[in-house]
């Protein structure tokens, strides 16, 4: 599991937390597919359950070993950014759950 930490709002590969619209994420990246954004722990355990499968994570550091850690074992190759929960926020405009 790649956890990668940020420090910039332009960090690559974070655009996707920040810059797209949702019809952008729907049709732009995976025209086939479409992307979304789930917010919380239990949301992404509903769309794993669902057979989706994320391209990304976004959480703070602590909850890589505490609400996310079975998400990421269950996901063990795709990207994990972190960084501080300020940060964070400015990222997404919320603070994440």
């Amino acid at each position: 599991m790649p956890i990668i930490e940020i420090s910039s709002l332009t960090h690559p590969g974070v655009e996707i937390f920040s810059t797209l619209t949702e019809a952008q994420l729907r049709n732009r990246l995976e025209p086939d597919k479409g992307i979304f954004i789930a917010e919380s722990p239990k949301v992404i355990q509903v769309a794993l359950n669902a057979g989706y499968s994320p391209i990304a994570l976004l959480c703070e550091e602590k909850h890589i070993s505490g609400d996310a850690e079975n998400i990421i074992k269950q996901c063990p190759d795709i990207p994990v950014y972190t960084g501080s929960r300020e940060l964070l926020a400015s990222l997404t405009g919320y603070t994440l759950t």
